[in-house]
């Protein structure tokens, strides 16, 4: 029984996010994305995986040129907030296969992204506002 639960335990923690801190109170996603945290935190992946939760998500600043998407995944925000940490502060091309087309209630374009994910550019799941 030990085993089995070590087992499950190292699977889970394998498997999920590198789970992060919620926004700070004051900063813009907490004021953006809190309200929205449930809705968050029950999106999947387009695998079947939990995609994150509010700790992992952050509202991004977002363009396409019609054949891919770019996020800005940014450290701090423009209230001196931590957004990312470890965060490159630059525009990341989204995998296509991160993103999530879908009803995004937020109206904001919502990157869930961590530096420790050496996979698919650090994301686990890309919200486009547009998705209504």
């Amino acid at each position: 029984m030990a085993r089995l639960l070590l087992t499950l335990l190292l699977t889970l923690t394998i498997a999920a996010p590198a789970w992060a801190s919620p926004p700070a109170p004051g900063s813009e996603d907490y004021d953006l994305l809190m309200p929205y945290s449930s809705w968050i935190s029950a999106r999947s992946t387009n695998f079947g995986g939990l995609c994150c939760s509010v700790s992992d998500c952050r509202v991004v600043k977002w363009r396409t040129d019609d054949t891919r998407y770019e996020a800005f995944i940014a450290e701090d925000d423009d209230r001196g907030f931590v957004k990312f940490p470890g965060a490159p502060n630059k525009w990341l091309v989204v995998p296509a296969d991160v993103i999530k087309r879908e009803f995004n209630p937020t109206g904001q374009a919502i990157a869930c992204w961590s530096r420790a994910k050496p996979d698919d550019a650090g994301f686990y799941c890309f919200f486009l506002p547009e998705m209504g």
